[in-house]
């Protein structure tokens, strides 16, 4: 039973199709490459059992979803990040993800937003808005087993009893 392998494909399908200003924007898990200049990175969830009760489980998971955009010069921006990142809190903010059969999710909401990491020298000049948005998600479990009755130590007979009474009598 594991959240993450419900919570990554869930949020890759929320962004399928995700466009600004008529471009496409690709999603990517992690790494980016080189060549992309406009895209959303998904950081690992952070996933926390919040117990549930009988028959559901529920767990409290946190995502980091950047908007980065890439320059070609030193001509930085703000404004292409603040766009995308507007369109992915109008995907995901308030957005209850879709979820296979048993699974459910509550309506996500943003935690924090700020400018993310600082450019790394090699990455070039880009601008990054760091969104982090929390769900919490629900697995309904099947009817529990029925618990077996503890096995009852095999019953006595009277005749197994007397020769074991008879035997301590003898010893005293």
């Amino acid at each position: 039973m594991n959240p993450l392998a419900r919570l990554s494909p869930a949020l890759f399908a929320a962004l399928s199709g995700l466009a600004v200003a008529g471009v496409p924007v690709p999603v990517y898990e992690q790494v980016a490459p080189a060549e992309a200049h406009f895209y959303v990175l998904l950081g690992a969830p952070a996933i926390l059992s919040s117990g549930g009760r009988p028959g559901c489980r529920v767990w409290a998971c946190e995502v980091v979803v950047e908007a980065v955009t890439r320059f070609a010069t030193d001509r930085l921006s703000g404004a292409p990040a603040d766009e995308l990142a507007e369109a992915l809190l109008l995907r995901l903010d308030g957005v209850a993800l879709a979820m296979p059969d048993g699974w459910q999710c509550m309506p996500g909401h943003l935690a924090t937003a700020d400018e993310g990491p600082a450019p790394v020298p090699e990455s070039g000049p880009r601008v990054v808005r760091r969104l982090v948005l929390r769900w919490e998600v629900y697995c309904h479990l099947p009817a529990e087993p029925p618990v077996l009755a503890p096995v009852a130590p095999p019953r006595q007979t009277p005749g197994f009893l007397a020769a074991v009474r008879g035997y301590f009598q003898g010893l005293f």
